[in-house]
């Protein structure tokens, strides 16, 4: 249990209905409810003569301890640990939500002694009370986070400890696995009847390779799910890039002049697909004699097409196709490309090579929105095609995805250690690497500087 109570606003700033302040901590109930007086005590503070049911909700108004000014009418409910999120005594103060009435509900707690929360602080109270892993704590930030109905599923499986689940089960097998390898090294003439190697390769296998390489996978083909399908639009200066941009979020995000190189740096923009996010990133023109500033531009739309799930070329289709052209195309070969001849209002000059036949091609107006019907669903096939997944799929985090990457190196070698009779002392060195790697993902071995960044990314209040 921490020693300190803490507190902070719960709710995003801004004029709402209802904003929350919570406190949580061995003092949080008692500094709560020195501010709080329920309808029945007209005159004084409740003080030791009143006392919360746990979990009830009470209407009554926050008032200054020292004035007993009434400041606001609000609900009180106080919840004792271990039975709530953080594990500790936790109170909340819903009020009206206005920033300087909330800034004030807080200052008040924050003067019975109360600290302000960190960023994510109540969450990692949580994970080191034990009332969740940390896969689940990352949750609530992928729930807060979700930019879909699918990332809300996700975050949803994954906060419910269906990653836990399956983690905890390679887990539990190293173990077993570990302290097999121990007895035979502490007692080999107590050990009997053990398994032959080729079974333990195969038990190896089955029980830790191939669920972590499915993870892996899954993780590698379905991550989009939960950040977004990556669209990049490229192209040679003045074509429409960031026309075709506008069009496709339907608002004026990027700025459109006649004066090529308006882009110079990336706009990035989401929009929901088939409720899959994608997001979309208008780049700078590619071309050969850029400036300084043009250079850094360039360099940084090829760093994300390296990233692209698809990217549209986009031609001029007044202009003729050149060598520059098809310079691009091949410095982007392996990528999935669509290639959108632009400015179809004019007369049209461009005629696309037949080594580049094969690419899918759509003629659009962008400046008149003319042909953005077909390619939007056009994309929509291609982003749903993406999504191969079932209902029920885990997908784990980047965090996770290296953790798992260590752990399926380490008991690699382990395999390859039995297959080549390896001291066992040796092998269950490996073994212990592969243990550590997972439990880094549940949070049972992890070092404090990496706890720090996990929780360094949540808002203050959760």
């Amino acid at each position: 249990m921490l020693p300190t109570t803490i507190a902070a606003i719960a709710t995003p700033s801004g004029r709402a209905g209802i904003g929350v302040v919570k406190a949580s901590g061995p003092s949080a109930i008692e500094a709560a409810l020195s501010i709080f007086r329920p309808k029945g005590f007209p005159a004084s503070p409740p003080g030791s003569s009143w006392v919360p049911v746990s979990r009830h909700l009470y209407y009554g108004h926050v008032v200054e301890p020292h004035s007993q000014k009434c400041l606001d009418e609000v609900m009180f409910v106080a919840m004792p640990g271990p039975n709530s999120y953080t594990g500790e005594d936790v109170a909340e103060i819903q009020a009206h939500s206005g920033p300087v009435g909330l800034r004030f509900i807080l200052e008040l707690l924050l003067q019975q002694g109360i600290e302000m929360a960190g960023p994510g602080e109540f969450t990692r109270r949580a994970f080191l009370n034990g009332r969740m892993d940390l896969t689940q704590a990352e949750a609530v930030m992928d729930l807060i986070n979700a930019r879909s109905e699918r990332a809300l599923g996700l975050a949803m499986q994954q906060l419910s400890g269906e990653l836990s689940s399956e983690v905890c089960g390679i887990r539990n097998f190293l173990v077993e696995f570990a302290a097999q390898l121990e007895a035979g090294i502490d007692f080999p003439d107590d050990v009997q009847g053990s398994p032959s190697l080729d079974c333990l390769a195969d038990r190896l296998m089955n029980q830790a390779l191939y669920p972590i390489q499915q993870l892996i996978q899954q993780h590698e083909d379905c991550s989009f799910l939960k950040d977004g399908a990556r669209l990049v639009i490229a192209g040679s200066p003045n074509v429409g890039k960031s026309s075709l941009l506008n069009c496709l979020v339907n608002r004026e995000r990027a700025i459109v002049t006649e004066e090529p190189g308006t882009t110079r740096d990336l706009i990035e923009e989401q929009f929901l697909c088939q409720g899959i996010p994608v997001m979309v990133f208008d780049t700078a023109g590619v071309h050969d004699h850029p400036g300084r500033v043009e250079r850094i531009g360039i360099d940084k739309a090829y760093a994300q097409i390296d990233s692209a799930d698809l990217v549209l070329f986009v031609l001029d289709s007044s202009q003729p196709f050149s060598p520059a052209h098809s310079n691009f195309l091949e410095r982007i070969q392996g990528k999935s490309i669509f290639l959108v001849l632009n400015k179809t209002d004019l007369n049209e000059m461009v005629e696309i090579p037949g080594k580049w036949c094969h690419l899918p091609m759509f003629r659009i107006s962008a400046k008149f929105n003319q042909g953005m019907g077909y390619l939007k669903e056009q994309l929509s096939d291609f982003v749903q095609g993406m999504d191969n997944s079932t209902s029920d799929l885990v997908v784990p985090n980047l965090r996770h995805k290296q953790a798992l990457e260590k752990a399926r190196t380490a008991i690699a070698a382990v395999i390859r250690g039995v297959q080549e009779y390896q001291p066992e002392e040796t092998i269950v060195l490996d073994v212990y690497e592969a243990l550590s790697s997972i439990q880094e993902i549940s949070g049972e071995s992890i070092k404090p500087d990496i706890l720090e960044q996990i929780f360094d990314r949540f808002c203050i209040g959760k």
